[in-house]
């Protein structure tokens, strides 16, 4: 009895060993699995190139209505410009599904072909949309004029042959050809300005709000109109190379990557609505960001103007993810926005609606976008009613839907 005894402890002891690794190894599973599932989370949005959705963006006709940052038709609106300053994947989203019915009129009564899109295209377009959101407005000359001698820049330089000689003519620069350019020059010469500077006894100026944005509107005023080009496009993926082989990360942390001694620079940290005022934060911050790189034996990285517009439209891009929601709050507002009357109170399907649950498909904010548009005007004609007894979506129902979509069938409880 005893040796049978002695003989079974070691079995049981094995069958619950394994079982534990089954768990261990399942949870594990699990865990990456939902760790992939986090870091992919914004990649389909993310690698798309904001230079190929700008051509799309033009192939497809949206330039016939739209105009963004200014070039375009102004039939409909700039929409680089729309909506608030900290924009959303899901602003793009909702934007897109309020005002579909709009579009689809327009097109309507002015005979235009209704163009089909893939998902990628939609999201090249999105991607080039959003970059466009971050690049500034033009400047004011007269306020840049007195900006140019109320921080000191006249000591140095002139503009046009008004100014100092110690530095070159910031209009006759080659660097004044567009804002990036010159806002990569201020940094890369920045060492040899302080240097300088503090051999006058003239301290270093600090920049808020729109300071550089108004001193370059005045260069630019008073340079060759020949020698104006646009900012290079920018590549985010690019910029995360760059982020990395400059050593940014030496400093600056990204999620839980990255260096502690200056500001996060992840999703979670602030940063300003547009390119040329983050650059505009460089600059201010040079001369403490120098010291800080010779005390860890580094010297300050030479940036280009498209090395800087790659490493920030890679800083901007973290902050455009996929929304989080609660699948419970999803269903409710699936009623509330009035899906359910076509596709059922569970999403799933009716006479009227497809079922949009229990398929196999995962759904994203881009799949939603592209849905939408796809769907959007055969959607629209079987409302059978004018555009205000169409519900729309609001940015925090973005989420909630999603989650609501992808959350498992439950079986019917009817059923055997």
């Amino acid at each position: 009895m005893v040796d049978d005894q002695n003989r079974r402890i070691p079995i049981a002891v094995v069958v619950w060993a394994l079982a534990a690794l089954a768990v261990v190894a399942g949870v594990s599973a699990l865990l990456i699995h939902q760790q992939r599932r986090t870091e992919n989370r914004g990649a389909e949005y993310l690698s798309e190139s904001p230079a190929a959705g700008s051509a799309v963006f033009r192939k497809k006709g949206c330039v016939n209505c739209h105009q963004v940052n200014g070039v375009g038709a102004s039939t409909g609106s700039d929409l680089a410009h729309y909506g608030s300053a900290e924009h959303s994947l899901p602003q793009l989203v909702t934007a897109m599904w309020n005002h579909a019915p709009r579009m689809w009129e327009q097109m309507q009564e002015r005979h235009l072909p209704y163009p089909s899109m893939e998902d990628r295209e939609i999201a090249q377009i999105f991607t080039y949309i959003y970059m466009s959101r971050h690049v500034a407005l033009p400047g004011d000359p007269a306020s840049g004029h007195t900006l140019f001698e109320e921080k000191g820049c006249v000591h140095c330089h002139a503009v046009a042959g008004a100014g100092g000689a110690v530095g070159p003519d910031l209009a006759r620069i080659p660097e004044a050809v567009s804002g990036m350019q010159w806002m990569s020059a201020l940094w890369n010469h920045s060492s040899a300005m302080q240097s300088k500077m503090t051999e006058m006894g003239v301290a270093w100026p600090k920049f808020a709000g729109q300071d550089i944005d108004d001193i370059y509107a005045y260069v630019r005023q008073n340079a060759s109109p020949a020698t104006i080009v646009h900012d290079p496009n920018p590549d985010p993926e690019n910029g995360w190379g760059l982020f990395q082989s400059k050593g940014c990360m030496s400093c600056h942390g990204i999620k839980d990557e990255g260096g502690q001694v200056g500001s996060s620079l992840g999703p979670n940290g602030d940063l300003p609505a547009t390119f040329s005022k983050l650059g505009e934060l460089m600059v201010t911050a040079a001369p403490a960001m120098t010291e800080e790189m010779r005390k860890e034996g580094m010297q300050p990285p030479h940036l280009t103007a498209q090395d800087m517009t790659d490493i920030f439209a890679f800083l901007y891009s973290l902050r455009y993810v996929e929304p989080s929601g609660s699948a419970a709050v999803g269903q409710s507002v699936f009623s509330w926005r009035g899906c359910n009357r076509c596709h059922g109170s569970s999403a799933q399907g009716s006479s009227r609606g497809p079922a949009l649950r229990g398929r196999g498909e995962h759904y994203t904010s881009m799949g939603l976008a592209s849905s939408f548009w796809r769907h959007g005007a055969k959607m629209y004609d079987r409302t059978e009613g004018p555009r205000t007894e169409r519900a729309s979506l609001l940015e925090s129902d973005v989420g909630d839907l999603i989650a609501f979509l992808n959350s498992p069938v439950q079986p019917n409880k009817n059923s055997r």
